[in-house]
């Protein structure tokens, strides 16, 4: 086993490999990007670590906002490994379809993954565009509160949708929003060791370093700090700009 020294440095060791590899085969790989479709959820868990919760009047993200997001950002990387899709519970926003079409498109992005509760059944085009190989359902299975979690997986087997199911045995608190009064050497230790660090959150034409900092942003929680998001669709910005932001 490694002491939490040992963990820290080779996190470090990592990090500093995969900016030389960024360097040296000037290639731009993201692993994740949170696309987010939808503030909406059809629950509200006390300590949603995306902060669904303290949406007081949640919307739908605005399509074209997203579509043309998306296009700038495939334009100015190389690959993504996996689209997260996500919410809010993505099911709620009835324009799912052409999200996950204009994903299918994209071919420097190799998988999606959609995030459901099992409240909601996809149905006619939401349905149809997930019989795709590249596409898979992460399911939470919250019991009695994913109410069509049985239905759901009936449909996933009978329409040939990949998917694989979690049941939240232990719950992270997480969703709390308030001071933490940590010095900058413990967040810098808690950010590098936090496990969604390599996650970029597209939310509202913005690119955020982490999900809990796009929701606390969008809500006004905490301010909004120029230099640590990434605005899209500002109109000074062209492809190599968005690329050496995304880089850096």
């Amino acid at each position: 086993g490694y002491s939490e020294i040992g963990i820290a440095k080779l996190i470090q060791i990592y990090d500093q490999n995969i900016n030389k590899s960024l360097l040296i085969n000037k290639k731009l790989e993201l692993k994740y990007i949170d696309v987010v479709i939808t503030e909406k959820c059809s629950m509200k868990c006390k300590d949603c670590a995306n902060l669904m919760q303290y949406y007081q009047k949640p919307i739908d993200s605005e399509l074209s906002t997203l579509l043309n997001s998306l296009d700038k950002i495939m334009n100015a990387v190389d690959k993504v490994h996996e689209f997260r899709v996500l919410g809010g519970e993505p099911f709620v926003n009835k324009n799912i379809h052409i999200i996950i079409d204009k994903l299918l498109t994209y071919n420097n992005a190799e998988y999606i993954t959609i995030y459901t509760n099992a409240t909601i059944i996809p149905k006619r085009e939401n349905l149809k565009c997930l019989r795709n190989k590249k596409i898979k359902l992460d399911i939470t299975n919250y019991g009695d509160l994913s109410r069509n979690y049985s239905e759901l997986i009936r449909v996933c087997n009978e329409e040939e949708i990949l998917y694989t199911v979690n049941k939240p045995d232990k719950w992270t608190d997480s969703g709390t929003i308030n001071y933490q009064k940590k010095t900058d050497k413990q967040l810098k230790w808690m950010f590098s060791n936090c496990c969604v660090n390599d996650y970029i959150t597209l939310l509202n034409g913005k690119l955020y370093r982490c999900p809990f900092s796009a929701n606390a942003t969008n809500i006004h929680a905490i301010p909004y700090v120029e230099n640590e998001v990434i605005d899209i669709n500002s109109v000074e910005k062209n492809t190599l700009d968005l690329r050496n932001e995304i880089t850096k």
